[in-house]
């Protein structure tokens, strides 16, 4: 008596359909990641061209009123002072941060003898990796955020 010959197989096997569909997942995971990293990147980018206006915002209002050079001087966390026009400006300023930026913060230092104004505006990020993973110098990780700032010298 013969034997039957093995039948060919055509199409594909429920193994090879599983596999395709676990590297199929795994490169859509990693898509979904990538996408997740960009939008915190963008993100970021947008919260430090929103620091250096603020920081050009000050500076402008500096510049319009030069002969009062020192009343602009305030430290990260101070109040400005009350009344004038330095005043009104540091009070408008500290609220353009704190409304734009989160955890938005400034400070203006002024060097009296060369008149050179220093401007530092800090804010927090989010943080991308568990460690705190960032290609920038100037950040301190505080409760799972990165705390950021910018410095800008210019003479008025």
């Amino acid at each position: 008596m013969e034997e039957p010959a093995p039948q060919s197989s055509s199409g594909f096997t429920l193994m090879e359909v599983l596999l395709v569909l676990v590297i199929l997942s795994i490169g859509l995971l990693g898509l979904a990641v990538l996408q997740n990293m960009a939008l915190k990147d963008n993100h970021n980018a947008l919260l430090r061209s929103r620091a250096v206006q603020q920081a050009e915002d000050i500076l402008d209002r500096i510049r319009a009123n030069r002969n009062n050079l020192g009343d602009y001087v305030i430290a990260i966390g101070a109040t400005p002072a009350v009344g004038g026009m330095a005043g009104t400006d540091l009070t408008e300023w500290r609220r353009g941060l704190a409304l734009s930026l989160p955890g938005g913060d400034g400070s203006v230092a002024v060097d009296a003898a060369t008149g050179v104004v220093t401007v530092v505006v800090q804010w927090r990020e989010s943080v991308r990796g568990e460690d705190g993973e960032s290609d920038d110098e100037y950040w301190t990780v505080v409760d799972g955020s990165i705390s950021r700032q910018i410095s800008i010298s210019t003479r008025p």
